[in-house]
């Protein structure tokens, strides 16, 4: 019985295992998606007025709404959503 257990252990396909190659494409995948949120928040930080001292519009229970204006056009006002990474994260069930 013991030479029967261990060759149904050997036939179990190895799908649980990552190669180096699905590893190297998670990584890179991971460092885009990283560089694509930094490349929004760069792209805010040029073409609006972000200051500590802004006007609060609302707040919620992930984050906070401010109002600011366009470096292009200080008559174009928008409204910024700031979330908090830390109540979003343990919070992630909620909003799925």
């Amino acid at each position: 019985m013991g030479n029967k257990n261990s060759k149904t252990n050997l036939n179990v396909p190895n799908n649980s295992r990552m190669t180096q190659q699905q590893m190297s494409k998670e990584r890179k995948d991971i460092q885009a998606k990283k560089a694509s949120q930094m490349q929004g928040v760069h792209e805010l930080k040029m073409n609006y007025n972000i200051e500590s001292n802004q006007t609060v519009l609302g707040s919620g229970s992930f984050g906070k709404v401010f109002l600011s204006k366009s470096k292009h056009n200080p008559d174009f006002k928008v409204a910024i959503k700031a979330l908090d990474k830390v109540k979003l994260s343990m919070d992630v069930d909620l909003i799925q």
